[in-house]
């Protein structure tokens, strides 16, 4: 199971940079193809895969901060907001970075929900009422790119 998300994750970050067709020709039985079904990517795996994409890996390359920058971008926050969204997906980083350290492999979610919505609601805490909703409309646009497995 844990397997299985790590290959939407690794999906999603292409697409969200991409732009990819909205079509998902093959989709594994049991997975939900956001192209087709949006409202039924679960925020939680939603929010988790944008996380992971918006991410830095540890010492960034050149690319990595290219592809991040423009990934951050399409988010349209102002300058005060972009500083307070990267401060706490850096905080989120090294946290689920520790996570996937422990995490038992048969588990997908033994405690990663949890940690994504503390992270979810230090962003909205944090950020002004109007990055608080161009984070949602991200989100929201980024399930049509998702598959995922409920």
């Amino acid at each position: 199971m844990r397997n299985l998300l790590m290959l939407s994750v690794c999906l999603v970050p292409s697409a969200l940079v991409c732009q990819t067709p909205q079509t998902s020709p093959n989709v594994p039985p049991g997975f939900v193809d956001g192209s087709k079904n949006p409202s039924l990517i679960p925020d939680t795996a939603a929010y988790r895969l944008v996380f992971i994409s918006l991410i830095l890996p540890p010492s960034p390359d050149s690319t990595a901060l290219a592809r991040h920058s423009a990934l951050i971008a399409q988010v349209g926050l102002s300058a005060a907001d972009r500083a307070a969204m990267e401060n706490a997906l850096a905080a989120f980083g090294e946290s689920y970075s520790a996570w996937r350290a422990s995490a038992l492999p048969a588990s997908v979610d033994n405690g990663v929900a949890a940690l994504v919505q503390q992270y979810q609601n230090l962003i909205f805490s944090t950020l002004s009422g109007d990055g608080v909703a161009k984070v949602m409309k991200f989100v929201q646009n980024a399930k049509t790119r998702m598959v995922v497995r409920p």
